[in-house]
């Protein structure tokens, strides 16, 4: 292209946007500005440190006004193409001696270029407000990732807003109108930070197949120069994405639609009947939760918890009903209200890393526990700990030095492979944080007088972790669990040893563990959590881990029919769909699906195929 050429596209395009233009950098600026203000607020309400606590440990969303950048696509788009379909004619551009698919990429380029620099002005922005409040990378980077799909999805607004309005017809407008639900809904929310790593690659997938809907619509509004091999490839293509987008909303609706009834289980291990007793509650239902025994037996709400003295020990006593002993053992309602309840799931383990710790005094001056002045983290080279002060954002040399040394001390190898600890100060103690090292040994570190107190376990652990879970507790029976591949493993406080959990199955991808602990028994309830019933597995375990009791509940029948009837119309309707939202997990990963029931989704593979061709020749003829 001639630099004449290039200095008149450039013209015209000023010329569309010289007036408006200005939009652009106020919404950019505006979003810099509320984000801005919500860090100072924050500040001076909890103050710098505080800040820093809350950003780390509640990831709140202070960035959201970042999404008008969606919007700077949507009107980039209407101020580039809005002025060249007026009177269905590309006022500026159709006198241009370019061929039409040229003609298509110089209006995609502009406003491409347009919306490339409001991003960096946006990335540039917020970097700058977060590095005002002395935020180091390990914050930076988790929040310009979870900005970048919204950039994505501007882009995307841009290109679709465009093809919308250059779309001649009403099923091509219909066509970039489901692209644009389906892409909203797909990029827009935001609950954690970085949830959408795995996801980037197809967003960016549907951003590039997203550019063909344009040179469809546009080619189409030239009349459809169906002799251009672009026509038909963007034809081919923006079909595909259209079938791969619906692939994501459609079976999603379809669920909620016809979701059956949720049924809530609640099972514990009952010391009175030496079984495990459970409930279940139908949330769509006006009855009341039923209750049962082991032998499917139901049982009167008061029966349930006459049979669970340490629960519903305050009720049982007001009923004169509290028993002297249990068993051969003598029980007082002070020994009742010794016991510890814990409940986690894989979505704790199945998500983005902290992107910093904070390790506790473990033996501060007064009774209750303080905040620590400074956060922690492994090094970007592995090999060493680095406490950062969040009053300037500086690694304290000193400190980082003390901690990596004693740990070296004590025989840790570098890597940290896996680290886990709880820095809640409400807490009884500190039991400070457990770390795997490259040989897989598990070490303990703690802080006791603001000197290192680090020791090897002598546990080692030959699978990969997947997380560590630290969970103090007055009862000082368990310090937390170890969750691994195919194993969960508790760290006993008595001896400090491993103990594995005698699980029939597991998979960390997916699972939900309860457990219960009084001065009788210990047992666990353990339920899938990629499973739609309501079946529970329970066992009660000696101070060894050996099973006393288990028992598995059966799901409720009428429940399990329901979501037979359901998976067996979605695989018949969706043969093949596209899942972001993984159970057991808090990251957005899409995956295609296929259906379990192979016989229904081809049934309505061919059916589909089938009408397919009716309407073809009926349209011929």
């Amino acid at each position: 292209m001639s630099q004449r050429r290039i200095t008149a596209f450039a013209e015209k395009e000023w010329i569309k946007l010289r007036h408006a233009l200005w939009i652009l950098p106020v919404l950019v600026l505006y979003a810099a500005g509320d984000t801005l203000l919500n860090l100072h607020t924050m500040s001076r309400v909890y103050g710098q440190n505080g800040l820093w606590e809350v950003v780390v440990f509640k990831q709140p969303l202070f960035f959201s006004s970042y999404r008008l950048v969606i919007l700077c696509g949507i009107v980039t788009g209407f101020l580039l193409t809005w002025t060249e379909t007026r009177n269905k004619r590309l006022r500026l551009m159709f006198h241009m001696p370019l061929r039409p698919e040229l003609m298509i990429s110089q209006l995609l380029f502009s406003g491409l270029l347009v919306m490339i620099v409001v991003n960096t002005l946006l990335y540039l922005l917020l970097t700058v407000s977060l590095k005002i409040y002395h935020f180091p990378g390990d914050i930076l980077y988790p929040v310009l990732l979870t900005v970048l799909p919204w950039s994505i999805l501007s882009i995307i607004a841009y290109l679709l807003t465009t093809a919308l309005l250059l779309a001649p017809t009403l099923r091509l407008k219909l066509l970039n109108l489901i692209l644009a639900y389906a892409s909203g809904s797909l990029m827009l929310p935001a609950t954690t930070y970085n949830q959408s790593e795995p996801a980037l690659w197809f967003y960016a997938i549907v951003s590039g197949a997203v550019l063909f809907a344009v040179y469809f619509s546009a080619l189409s509004f030239l009349n459809k120069p169906i002799h251009l091999p672009l026509y038909n490839i963007s034809a081919a293509v923006t079909t595909l994405t259209v079938s791969v987008m619906l692939s994501t909303v459609l079976p999603d609706f379809f669920s909620k639609a016809f979701q059956p009834p949720r049924i809530h289980s609640i099972m514990h291990f009952s010391p009175v009947y030496n079984e495990f007793v459970y409930s279940r509650s139908d949330m769509s239902s006006s009855s009341p939760t039923r209750y049962f025994r082991e032998d499917g037996r139901e049982i009167s709400r008061r029966e349930y918890q006459v049979s669970l003295p340490f629960l519903y020990a305050r009720n049982l006593e007001k009923w004169g009903l509290f028993p002297d002993r249990i068993g051969n053992t003598p029980i007082s309602l002070e020994q009742a209200g010794d016991w510890q309840f814990l409940r986690f799931s894989s979505y704790r383990f199945n998500s983005p890393d902290p992107m910093l710790h904070m390790l506790l005094e473990a033996a501060p001056e007064e009774a209750n526990l303080r905040k620590s002045p400074d956060f922690f983290r492994i090094s970007n080279s592995g090999d060493k700990i680095e406490f950062i002060s969040p009053l300037n954002g500086k690694i304290d040399e000193a400190k980082s030095s003390l901690f990596t040394h004693a740990l070296k001390k004590s025989g840790f190898k570098f890597p940290v492979t896996a680290i886990g600890g709880n820095p809640d100060v409400k807490k009884p103690y500190d039991a400070g944080y457990f770390l795997v090292d490259s040989r897989g040994n598990l070490f303990r570190m703690q802080m006791i007088d603001a000197q290192p107190s680090c020791v090897n376990t002598g546990s080692y652990i030959n699978e990969h972790v997947r997380g560590i879970l630290v969970h103090e507790h007055h009862r000082k029976e368990f310090y937390g669990f170890i969750i691994t591949d195919n194993s969960v493993f508790a760290m006993l406080q008595k001896n400090g040893s491993l103990k594995k959990l005698p699980l029939p199955s597991f998979s960390a991808n997916a699972f939900s563990i309860a457990l219960w602990s009084d001065t009788l028994h210990t047992s666990f309830v353990v339920q899938n959590s990629d499973s739609e019933t309501d079946r529970l597995y329970g066992m009660t375990l000696t101070d060894d881990f050996d099973i006393i009791h288990d028992f598995s509940t059966e799901p409720d029948r009428r429940n399990a029919t329901h979501h037979k009837h359901l998976d067996q119309a979605t695989a018949f309707l969706f043969p093949l769909s596209i899942e972001q939202d993984r159970k057991g997990s808090s990251f957005n990963d899409p995956s295609a699906t296929s259906r379990h029931f192979s016989a229904e989704g081809m049934a309505g593979i061919i059916i589909s195929l089938a009408l397919l061709i009716c309407f073809r020749l009926l349209k011929r003829h």
